[in-house]
């Protein structure tokens, strides 16, 4: 039975790849890993003019610090509206968020001092490769114990949605805003670690004055990287492939990597779609070192991501999935993204889509989160901030349990969520009650709409309620106690749910294709 709800979010990591200034037939440039200001310029000896090749950088920029800090109280804090203290909930020791999440102005730049910066202090800054902590804040899906069944149900981690409208009794961030943020310092956080790698390879060049590959050829980073703590760099590589049917160019990075007697590696295929690197598309994808939960023998962690920039829009999604009793590393179907009805999949499942507009700052996010195959069924936020000026947006936000991960499609056309289990993997009298495995819900779910006020979403309008049983409502009165978060402890009257049919206002996001060919 699970205990716990995985959560291993999003999304993150991205295009970090190297620059695409040179021409084909031309020698780069020897300082094409260098850079002035916001974008570095590589001039290629026989190039009429020089052209602005930033596209790791500029990538970088966009996805490191909006896709990795996209939880609704980051979402486009360009400028660092927040304060760190109020974006990550500090105050609470289950969703102290790691100190590495900072507000966007400040992570940006960082992420364009490492470029330059020594080669051993960005390796330092990747403190584990291998290991993920999982975060959710204190209103959504506590652990407790309740009789609004008529018998004490002892309910695990993550078995209920949003309990509670804000984050806690003493931060009044939209709880859906709350767990979002939690959601991104899980996986997002831990693919972080895959951008820094790439930055350390960019910092190695640099410092040695290497110069990018011409078309067909290869640059063997191996022997420049630093020393990383806990995994060893057992290749790396810079490729600049053939060039598409369509004339762009392809770049491609390679990692292999060994941890804990296990091995791994990542895969980055980048195509700039034009010479200024403005539009750009491109394939993630990697395969590490994994430890399965309770005792499970599996050994494997796939990610795959696949992103596609036409300005203003940036359009991701992200896909992770990891073994459980296999140590199997066929993760990838044939559009080389996850495919979760692989064997490979056994545990800690997660899609995300994600879609924002630069010149109107709207965003749109689908996410789902599946902690098993067992579970036979995804948790699902969809979300939506709508177009303005930061720091005074408004959006709204569905929380619900959905199909099984593995039945998950790309459409978004219908939101994720569409059911809500109020009671489900409960015992009452050590007999267990109909659960996610016989479809035991109802058609509606949670919402919640907000507003940005003083640099946090705040509610604006929760239909959230509801009591732990089949129907959702109880007809008398009910407890609660041992709740993980003590302020939820009380004794609760007669209840009616106020959940809602799944919306039709959340904006569809086309997720884009990739090929080297």
């Amino acid at each position: 039975m699970v205990k716990k709800v995985l959560l291993v979010s999003l999304v993150i990591c991205s295009m970090f790849l190297m620059s695409c200034g040179s021409s084909s037939s031309s020698s780069s440039s020897t300082s094409a890993w260098s850079f002035t200001g916001p974008t570095l310029a590589v001039t290629s000896p026989t190039a009429s003019s020089s052209s602005t090749a930033s596209m790791w950088l500029r990538s970088k920029q966009v996805l490191f610090g909006a896709m990795k800090l996209t939880g609704l109280s980051y979402l486009l804090k360009k400028i660092g509206l927040a304060s760190e203290e109020s974006l990550r909930a500090a105050d609470e020791p289950t969703t102290s968020a790691p100190t590495e999440i900072k507000p966007y102005s400040e992570m940006k730049q960082e992420s364009i001092e490492n470029k330059t910066a020594s080669p051993d202090a960005v390796a330092a800054k990747i403190t584990n490769l291998i290991s993920k902590t999982n975060y959710s804040a204190p209103c959504f899906g506590p652990g407790w114990v309740d009789n609004a069944t008529g018998g004490s149900v002892s309910r695990p981690t993550g078995d209920l949605g949003m309990v509670y409208a804000n984050m806690s009794n003493t931060d009044d961030t939209a709880c859906a805003a709350a767990q979002l943020n939690a959601l991104i310092a899980g996986t997002p956080q831990f693919a972080q670690k895959l951008l820094l790698l790439q930055d350390a390879l960019i910092a190695a060049e640099n410092s040695k004055g290497k110069a990018l590959p011409d078309a067909g050829g290869s640059l063997d980073a191996s022997g420049d990287l630093p020393t990383f703590n806990g995994f060893t760099i057992d290749e790396a590589k810079v490729e600049r492939l053939a060039d598409r049917a369509d004339g762009k160019k392809v770049y491609k990075t390679t990692f292999r990597l060994t941890a804990n007697a296990k091995t791994g590696s990542v895969i980055i295929y980048h195509t700039p779609l034009t010479d200024d690197n403005a539009s750009f598309e491109g394939l993630l994808q990697a395969v590490l070192p994994h430890t399965a939960s309770q005792n499970g023998s599996g050994t494997h962690r796939g990610i795959s991501m696949v992103y596609k920039k036409e300005p203003p829009t940036l359009t991701v999604a992200l896909d992770v999935a990891a073994n459980r009793e296999t140590d199997s590393t066929d993760f990838f179907g044939t559009n080389g993204r996850i495919a979760f009805t692989k064997a490979a999949f056994g545990e800690d499942g997660h899609r995300f889509i994600w879609q924002v507009n630069e010149t109107t700052n709207a965003q749109v996010m689908h996410y789902a989160w599946q902690a098993g195959q067992q579970d036979n069924s995804i948790r699902a936020f969809a979300v939506q901030v709508d177009a303005g000026t930061v720091g005074a947006q408004t959006g709204k936000a569905y929380f619900g349990f959905g199909v099984d991960i593995a039945a998950l499609t790309d459409s978004t056309s219908t939101i994720w969520p569409s059911k809500m289990f109020c009671h489900w993997l409960g015992y009452v009298n050590s007999n267990p009650v109909p659960s996610l495995r016989t479809d035991n819900s109802i058609a509606k779910v949670q919402k919640q709409t907000f507003s940005q006020t003083g640099g946090k979403f705040k509610v604006a309008t929760s239909t959230i309620t509801f009591a732990p049983t089949n129907n959702c409502n109880t007809g008398g009165a009910w407890t609660v106690s041992s709740a993980t978060q003590a302020f939820l402890n009380s004794p609760r009257t007669a209840t009616t749910n106020d959940l809602v049919s799944p919306g039709t206002d959340i904006s569809a996001v086309t997720v884009p294709t990739y090929s080297i060919n």
